[in-house]
């Protein structure tokens, strides 16, 4: 259903989906954002280990260790830069020479400098509705870059205000699994039965937020932004009757504390 005049949602906190909630990208943004990586392991390798190490054997590497991490039911999101770093380090042979933390945070940040994410333009008007009704606010989403740089980039973009980011790179962990929900509840200062999740992806967002017993309230205002067509009519197709919002700004005005 859709959420109505008449619907009135529960809350003293509310978690947001970062990617086709708050922000989306262009097929050739993710793209771009790919080759920044890329080019950014390469050299952080190539300097750690005193010679260099070519982007195409750095790619062959990152898909082997997804190969890995897929068979222990894990993710490329899920790792600290630093930590995914390091695993290609130890793939391409004897240890480095030198320290590859220092490239962490820059691998955190690739691309996102020359091709930043669009800002949704109902989130301003969202963010400040909740902000003037006291109900805090933070980004749960499944990324392999850290908090502190989502913090910063929507800081800069003037979105918020956000309490916290919350990422499965910072905790192993991510959506839907429910740590991840009780994690945000706790950091929010509330119960997970108080807590309103907004998403655009069903099994993710909506069924994740479900187990804890959160209000999950599934957001489809950005479904014709998808770099891929097919994946809003896999997300249509799983509508059974939950909350549902197409517009994210007329919001708070269904939830009450």
């Amino acid at each position: 259903m859709s959420v109505g005049a008449r619907t009135r949602v529960e809350a003293t906190a509310v978690t947001l989906d970062l990617w086709y909630t708050l922000l989306w990208f262009r097929p050739e943004d993710r793209a771009g954002w790919r080759d920044a990586r890329l080019r950014l392991i390469s050299r952080a390798l190539g300097d750690a280990r005193g010679r260099p190490v070519s982007e195409r054997a750095v790619s062959r590497t990152i898909g082997a260790e997804v190969r890995r991490l897929a068979r222990e039911g894990s993710k490329i999101s899920r790792l600290d830069p630093a930590e995914l770093l390091g695993r290609l380090a130890e793939r391409l042979g004897p240890p480095p020479r030198a320290s590859l933390a220092a490239w962490a945070k820059d691998l955190s940040e690739a691309g996102l400098a020359s091709r930043p994410p669009n800002v949704n333009p109902e989130a301003r008007a969202f963010l400040a509705a909740l902000h003037r009704r006291r109900i805090p606010v933070a980004v749960v989403t499944n990324s392999a870059r850290r908090p502190s740089t989502w913090a910063d980039f929507l800081r800069r973009q003037r979105v918020g205000p956000i309490a916290d980011v919350i990422t499965s790179s910072a905790w192993g962990y991510g959506k839907p699994d429910p740590r991840i929900f009780r994690r945000a509840a706790r950091t929010l200062g509330t119960a997970p039965a108080r807590l309103v999740h907004i998403g655009d992806c069903w099994h993710a967002d909506v069924e994740g937020a479900r187990q804890v017993g959160a209000t999950a309230v599934w957001y489809r205002g950005l479904f014709g932004r998808y770099p891929d067509p097919g994946q809003a009519e896999f997300e249509r197709d799983a509508d059974d009757g939950d909350p549902a919002v197409w517009r994210v700004d007329r919001f708070p005005d269904v939830v009450r504390r």
